[in-house]
């Protein structure tokens, strides 16, 4: 995409005129002038100036204490991005579109391909936020009340276009460069504020290098410490190697794989009316096999029923916002929002997770021989660090067998998947078998029961006991 700077309009007043407008009146005038000012203040090069490109190098910091990210970011003319970000804590993560592929690359995590969806947003946020694009995209615009920032007048405009939120505008009075933009609440999210400042020189234009964004009690602040507008660019920066391409493709073609043979019912799908689950653990570290019950109703209840030989049996039940346990041994208490969330994950948690959309970095490892099948084993990792290592059939394409990252399991957890049947719209493994140092539990599935009638005191506390 080529990033055309053209002239939003020449200042439709000389000095002079502008000193006689009312700039309290509402009039499209007034704002078609103070909008004008701010395209003159960031910059009004001659006609036929085009910004081809350009690149920043910035720093990132956040106000919940995460560690700090510094970015790089390129486009260019043809509309190529590339953003690399780093911090401590996650090294260094790159994310690119050539024009036709959006991929993303870490050196020790592996590499994926970026969904539609994904190369959208990459664009639109690496997009230098310009007044010429602001003001096209915005054409309904609204003067209201002066304000005043940090000792500063400013003049304030409502602004509309195709997004069917209105925005907030602030403008200096004296330099007329835009300062904060406002963005309600919608959909749930809360509102958003933008703050710019110390406007710098850079390549015909006047732009911020200090970005605050605030979003209810979390914010961040870019503050950029170089901007080039039309730097020389390597247009190698932006293209998978063979291999590279190769490997994407080779791991893409075994989730999907995965994906059909294990079936179309999914987490992100509408959950049935009803539903009771129930299963057997038994532990060769406590010599114990319980018995296990999950009645799920929509949207949110959730009983969680452990039946523990000698022990009685303990209930936990969730409406997704509050919950209780009551025990025969323990009696009755509130559960902590962690523990509700647990809850809720025992609705779904004899389906084996989608593992495409959440884990969008893999790296081959190879193949293996698992439980005396062939195998395909492959590192995945979401954006924040390394998920495990996944084994595939290579016949079948179903999960045989899942491997915590070490870094996250010290105990050598070995998960295997076994006895796999259509259930629930799924196939389904019927058997997990969890083996680590301290010794091993078997999950045997006994039924998967839809649709079944659940009364309402199923998930109401006991009356005495709170």
């Amino acid at each position: 995409m080529r990033l055309a700077l053209i002239l939003v309009g020449a200042v439709c007043a000389s000095s002079a005129l502008a000193q006689q407008l009312d700039l309290d009146d509402s009039s499209a005038g007034v704002c078609h002038y103070i909008l004008n000012r701010w395209a003159a203040a960031e910059g009004n090069p001659a006609e036929g100036y085009a910004l081809d490109g350009y690149e920043t190098v910035q720093e990132v910091t956040f106000s919940n204490g995460q560690p700090a990210v510094a970015l790089h970011v390129v486009e260019t003319s043809a509309g190529h991005v590339r953003v690399e970000s780093t911090s401590p804590a996650t090294g260094t993560l790159v994310q690119a579109f050539d024009g036709r592929i959006g991929w993303r690359s870490h050196s020790q995590w592996g590499m994926g391909p970026m969904s539609k969806g994904d190369i959208q947003t990459l664009v639109a946020q690496a997009r230098l936020d310009l007044a010429q694009d602001a003001i096209r995209s915005h054409p309904v615009t609204v003067l209201l009340p002066s304000e005043t920032l940090d000792g500063h007048p400013c003049y304030v405009i409502r602004a509309s276009g195709r997004d069917p939120v209105d925005e907030t505008w602030y403008f200096d009075k004296e330099s007329h460069q835009r300062v904060k933009r406002v963005r309600p609440a919608a959909g749930g999210a809360p509102e958003m504020e933008m703050s710019f400042s110390d406007f710098r020189p850079t390549g015909g234009l006047t732009l911020p290098y200090t970005i605050r964004i605030t979003a209810g009690t979390w914010a961040m602040t870019i503050r950029r410490s170089r901007l080039l507008i039309n730097p020389p660019v390597d247009e190698a920066g932006f293209v998978l190697t063979m291999d590279q391409l190769h490997e994407i493709n080779t791991v893409k073609a075994i989730l999907d794989r995965h994906a059909s043979v294990y079936g179309n019912a999914g987490e992100d799908q509408p959950p049935d009316d009803s539903r009771v689950v129930r299963w057997t653990v038994e532990s060769s570290i406590s010599g114990l096999r319980e018995q296990v019950t999950v009645s799920f109703r929509a949207p949110h209840l959730v009983r969680y029923e452990v039946d523990t030989p000698g022990m009685g049996r303990t209930w936990q039940v969730t409406n997704g916002q509050m919950g209780w346990e009551a025990s025969d041994i323990l009696g009755f208490r509130e559960l902590k929002p962690a523990e509700i969330a647990n809850v809720l994950g025992q609705a779904n948690s004899y389906r084996l997770p989608r593992l495409a959309d959440r884990l969008p970095l893999r790296r081959l490892v190879g193949e293996r021989i698992v439980n005396g099948r062939h195998a395909v084993a492959v590192a995945l990792s979401s954006l924040a660090g390394p998920d495990g290592t996944y084994y595939f059939d290579r016949d079948t394409g179903r999960l045989l067998r899942y491997v915590p990252p070490r870094g996250r399991d010290t105990a050598g957890t070995v998960i295997d998947f076994s006895d796999f049947r259509a259930a629930d719209g799924l196939e389904i493994p019927y058997v997990t078998t969890i083996r680590n140092y301290a010794g091993q539990t078997v999950t045997r599935l006994q039924s998967i029961e839809t649709g079944v009638p659940l009364a309402d005191d199923l998930f109401v506390p006991p009356a005495a006991d709170h």
